[in-house]
């Protein structure tokens, strides 16, 4: 399936891989598809949900997401351990070749699995299919906690080569409750104007950090509680999860923009003061200390959704 405006399309139900296809795409309604006998590919406008209806009449729903999918039908991670590595195959199409990820947890800190320190809740907690989603639990002996996680995109079934994306974004609903999110490489970013925004974003060296600092709670819905991260042309993203206060904490990490209601607020990191090396409990302005985050900037460049992608290998790899 290939998507023309917004190319490259995935499939999030890998058991929704079409075999047949129609030679005029005719549409029996809204988002039915009549495929027919014919062997010409279909194209699909627009992301959506669609119903695929064949001359038998046999009926095959399917879901069509732009860009990066993490779809997963159980919980990936369950209990991880720094230095553990899990592959998600065909998170991404380039309209010609599939791209894999492996996500492989960096470092944790301050965090329990079902009283057990020193392991997060889960990489990708089962759920909605597209969206990376860990989850960490703080433990409570501890104020704060967070779970480093690695995202390198390869080559399919080749961990060794690296797949460059370019122009990529990653979208972070529903922080709040003292919860944060960092990564370094980010090029420009992007919070709510209107409402304004409830988050606080600081830079320390090149990593930029994006928090709930005030203790207030939202749901996905609350767009004063989304960040949007841009990146370059990156082959790896390495991000932060965290929280600081007790208890569990989910992050949904989309690889698309969102629906904004009004136009954001966007700006480059380069454009903020540096962070203080404190944590300020109130204010709008307040700064935002991450264990352990300044060192991410020594970690690896970031990445993470694409709209375009281009393979890059090493000069040694004649290729």
């Amino acid at each position: 399936i290939t998507n023309d405006e917004y190319q490259p399309c995935v499939i999030a139900d890998p058991n929704s891989i079409l075999t047949g296809e129609d030679a005029d795409h005719s549409l029996l309604g809204a988002g039915v598809l009549d495929l027919g006998a014919t062997t010409a590919p279909i194209t699909i406008d627009a992301p959506g949900t669609f119903t695929i209806q064949d001359g038998a009449g046999r009926v095959k729903t399917f879901t069509v997401v732009a860009g990066i999918s993490f779809r997963d039908l159980t919980d990936i991670g369950a209990g991880a351990a720094v230095g553990d590595s899990f592959l998600f195959p065909n998170v991404y199409y380039t309209g010609t070749e599939f791209v894999d990820a492996t996500v492989t947890v960096v470092d944790l800190d301050g965090l329990e699995f079902e009283g057990t320190p020193g392991l997060m809740d889960y990489v990708d907690e089962a759920g909605d299919n597209w969206p990376l989603s860990p989850q960490i639990d703080v433990d409570d002996a501890d104020s704060s906690g967070y779970a480093t996680l690695r995202i390198a995109f390869h080559a399919s079934g080749d961990p060794s080569t690296p797949f460059t994306l370019d122009e990529v974004l990653m979208t972070v609903k529903d922080i709040d409750s003292e919860q944060f999110i960092a990564a370094p490489g980010v090029s420009s970013f992007s919070l709510s104007s209107s409402p304004a925004t409830a988050l606080t974003a600081t830079v320390e060296g090149d990593v930029l950090t994006v928090a709930e600092v005030n203790d207030v709670g939202s749901s996905a819905e609350d767009e004063d509680h989304w960040a949007v991260l841009r990146f370059g042309s990156v082959s790896s993203i390495t991000l932060t999860v965290g929280a600081n206060q007790t208890g569990s904490a989910s992050f949904d990490v989309l690889f698309t923009e969102p629906a904004w209601t009004e136009t954001p607020t966007t700006q480059e990191p380069a454009d903020l003061a540096p962070a203080a090396p404190e944590l300020a409990e109130t204010g709008a302005n307040a700064a935002v200390l991450v264990p352990g985050v300044a060192l991410l900037g020594a970690l690896l460049l970031a990445g993470a959704g694409a709209i375009a992608a281009s393979r890059r290998r090493a000069a040694t790899d004649g290729r």
